[in-house]
């Protein structure tokens, strides 16, 4: 995990950029990106947090941190297609945070390209911000597409109509 302050004020332009709506995000809430393309593309995440909810995310490394990942998806109310969600767990020495993000099927074009970017990339960015919207810790997250195959092919067969 990176936390030197003068990295983290590097960041900020880029996350700015990443997120054109940051201002928009609540609180203790997570959203998602992708940038770059090819060899470069990456799969971005970014937790806004109050004060307690920020707390162990500075308090500890990345070696101490567990991360969990579960991926499902799930047919929302009279929808033929899929909406996908993405439950990240982070198990720290004192605490325990999960967050899920979701994405609809009422946009297909945007969660196709979160499900081609998955199908590629093998890890995560996320970055965490405290409640004035300034990045404080950026970090990188394992991502393993076949242990989330069966869902993501699922999806794929149902939405996209990939074989």
């Amino acid at each position: 995990m990176t936390d030197n302050h003068s990295e983290m004020q590097e960041l900020q332009p880029f996350i700015e950029q990443l997120y054109p709506n940051l201002n928009e995000i609540p609180v203790n809430a997570i959203a998602s990106s992708i940038s770059g393309s090819g060899e470069d593309l990456s799969v971005n995440f970014l937790i806004t947090a109050d004060d307690k909810l920020l707390q162990p995310f500075l308090a500890e490394s990345s070696e101490t941190v567990k991360f969990k990942t579960v991926t499902s998806i799930e047919k929302g109310r009279g929808k033929a297609d899929y909406d996908l969600y993405i439950e990240f767990t982070f198990m720290f020495h004192k605490a325990k945070m999960v967050f899920q993000i979701k994405f609809g099927a009422d946009d297909l074009e945007i969660q196709k390209r979160y499900f081609e970017a998955l199908k590629i990339v093998d890890g995560f960015k996320f970055f965490v911000m405290n409640k004035d919207k300034k990045i404080q810790k950026a970090f990188e997250m394992e991502w393993y597409f076949y242990k989330n195959k069966k869902v993501l092919t699922k999806l794929g067969k149902v939405n996209f109509g990939d074989q």
